[in-house]
């Protein structure tokens, strides 16, 4: 079985789409559609990869979840991929990536995305 990644967005149609594009690829996908659900994914099966929106349900959902992550001891080795529509308006900079409030993001990539894009991004981290 392929390396396991969970998708967190609440774009029902991008899930799919990354999910099927992704498991073509040999990886495993999991989705959940806001970070309590995600969360409950972690904890089922510790995912290798996550690819996190920021705006869910609150507009800064998504980074309030990987601080949370990057906080907590059992989850902090987990890379993120945060792939949203919103960044510049999140005030995130071009050069935004790991840093001390969100130690486990490793890159920010802006919706929407190419499948290419989002593989080599993936491949580079995973």
């Amino acid at each position: 079985m392929g390396k396991k990644i969970l998708v967190i967005d609440d774009d029902p149609l991008y899930v799919e789409a990354v999910g099927n594009f992704l498991g073509a690829k040999g990886y495993e996908v999991t989705s959940s559609f806001n970070s309590e659900e995600g969360m409950g994914q972690i904890k089922a099966s510790k995912p290798d990869l996550i690819l996190l929106d920021i705006m869910m349900r609150t507009f800064t959902e998504g980074l309030l979840f990987a601080n949370k992550l990057g906080r907590d001891e059992s989850y902090k080795d987990i890379p993120i991929i945060i792939v949203t529509g919103v960044k510049k308006d999140a005030g995130l900079s071009y050069g935004f990536g790991s840093s001390k409030e969100w130690p486990v993001v490793r890159e920010v990539l802006e919706k929407p995305i190419n499948p290419e894009e989002l593989l080599a991004a993936v491949e580079k981290y995973i």
